[in-house]
């Protein structure tokens, strides 16, 4: 697999990044990557909500504290000027209740779901395809 870059003219931005598959396709990765990245944050506001009612909160309540979290926690991320696995690190306290939530996800396979997910929901990146 090849990879390019195209600069942007008058700048050296890069426009986009496309992957050379094959020889005759040529497909832009982030067209791929970006599809249905809605319904991945959905379903996991879903999954948040249902854990905050469990624990008593109203559906609205439960959907105003996951939306303002969520936007929260993209914020830091971006001006952080951390990586995701340090600010994750800096955020949990030693035998702490995100420690805990945090151990049960990586139990389940949570990052290794999210990139299976990632992975085969794309024909860029499935056999077929190339």
């Amino acid at each position: 697999m090849e990879t390019k870059k195209n600069a942007q003219t008058g700048g050296d931005k890069i426009d986009r990044e496309q992957t050379m598959i094959g020889k005759q396709h040529n497909h832009d990765v982030s067209a791929y990557f970006y599809q249905g990245v809605e319904a991945y944050f959905s379903l996991l506001k879903e999954a948040m909500m249902k854990g905050a009612m469990e624990h008593g909160l109203s559906e609205e309540t439960a959907k105003n504290l996951v939306f303002q979290t969520m936007l929260g926690a993209a914020e830091m991320l971006e001006k952080s000027g951390k990586t995701p696995e340090e600010l994750r690190r800096n955020i949990m306290s030693p035998g702490g209740t995100t420690e805990a939530a945090i151990s049960v996800l990586e139990q389940y396979g949570y990052k290794d779901t999210i990139v299976q997910a990632i992975i085969q929901s794309s024909p860029l990146f499935t056999e077929e395809s190339i």
